[in-house]
């Protein structure tokens, strides 16, 4: 199941230290993440490129856009959209309640409670891409 190994592969980069438009287990950003989990699984997410120290809201949502749905219920591997503007992605892990996989800024990737008020919650993206086949 793609949620679970999406799960497994973004949690290998607990401790990962947060660097800007960072794309290894040398330095990450919440899109590298995304990519870097995405990448490990053979899975060929487009990266944005050349934003500021943080994404352009638009770029972020039609890059989620292409690989998955808009859904109003939440699942664990689902990728959440937040900030105030929309500037920071995560991945929901199982919970009471959900745990989420993200990099803050000047920060380690990390796992922590997920509350929608204090990530401020936007949207909820659902994966629904296909593995590439090498």
């Amino acid at each position: 199941m793609i949620a679970d190994d999406m799960i497994t592969a973004a949690r290998s980069y607990i401790d990962t230290p947060w660097q800007h438009q960072g794309r290894s287990r040398y330095g990450i950003d919440c899109i590298g993440l995304l990519i870097c989990a995405g990448r490990d699984l053979g899975i060929p997410i487009e990266d944005i490129h050349a934003y500021e120290r943080t994404p352009r809201a638009h770029d972020l949502a039609r890059m989620l856009r292409r690989y998955c749905i808009s859904v109003r219920d939440t699942k664990p591997g689902d990728i959440v959209l937040m900030g105030r503007p929309s500037t920071h992605v995560g991945l929901l892990v199982p919970g009471d309640p959900f745990g989420l996989i993200h990099v803050p800024t000047n920060g380690t990737c990390v796992e922590v409670r997920f509350d929608p008020d204090i990530h401020r919650l936007r949207a909820v993206y659902r994966p629904v891409v296909v593995r590439s086949v090498a």
